[in-house]
């Protein structure tokens, strides 16, 4: 299901949006449940989008060229590579307060990068395997997270890179849960004070690390010295919360 923004001139007034109520399901490779192009709106509003093995570059929901999706209700899928629930392109929007649960190879429940805004306002973003439950790239990103985040079996929670920042409890209360095989905070730190991208909590967040889970990987720290600088340039701006 797809909707743009067209150039030829109606009567119609504001801009032109697509509605999921049912249930849309998505197989093969670089295929996509729903894309909004331009001034318009793709609504997954309590419908269900189902990815079924998908490979190469899918997506249940992609946002592009000033686009905005909003999930309000269930993606879902297993079996998955190269697979993202929510994504969302340099200059456009994506909105979640409802679940996303992916299963498989290098998948993100949400990819947000360029000058794109992600907004997690409640729910819960759930993935097993290779991957990330958010991944937001480069520092002109903006990425809200405001719900809870699972993940485990080889999954990272929350991953920044290319100097991202993710802001967490802006808005809300979120909570983070990490099984076994998981990562909590990941970005990409090669040192003691090198990092790849910032977390900024803006208040106390709840943090549950089951058995064989980890909270944060440091690279190149070996004192306690070192241990607190890596984590002070993690949380960056996060002032008493971190």
């Amino acid at each position: 299901m797809r909707v743009d923004k067209g150039s030829v001139a109606t009567d119609a007034i504001g801009d032109p949006s697509a509605i999921n109520t049912g249930t849309i399901t998505v197989t093969g490779t670089a295929n996509i449940g729903m894309v909004s192009n331009g001034a318009s709106k793709a609504q997954n509003t309590g419908g269900t989008i189902t990815l079924t093995g998908t490979t190469g570059n899918s997506a249940g929901m992609y946002a592009t060229g000033g686009g905005t999706v909003e999930n309000t209700g269930t993606i879902t899928g297993s079996g998955l590579t190269k697979t993202t629930g929510i994504s969302v392109d340099t200059g456009s929007t994506g909105t979640s307060s409802g679940n996303i649960t992916l299963k498989g190879t290098t998948i993100a429940g949400a990819y947000n990068q360029g000058t794109g805004k992600f907004q997690m306002t409640s729910g819960i973003i759930t993935v097993e395997g290779t991957g990330a439950g958010v991944f937001a790239k480069n520092n002109t990103s903006t990425t809200e997270i405001d719900g809870k985040v699972v993940a485990s079996k080889g999954a990272v929670g929350l991953y920044v890179a290319d100097t991202a920042k993710i802001d967490l409890g802006k808005n809300g209360t979120p909570s983070l849960e990490i099984g076994s095989d998981g990562l909590m905070f990941y970005n990409n730190t090669t040192g003691p004070s090198a990092n790849d991208g910032t977390f900024k909590l803006h208040k106390n967040i709840s943090g549950t690390v089951k058995s064989g889970g980890k909270a944060f990987l440091l690279s190149g720290v070996k004192t306690m010295g070192e241990i607190a600088s890596a984590l002070d340039a993690m949380f960056a701006n996060s002032g008493t919360n971190k």
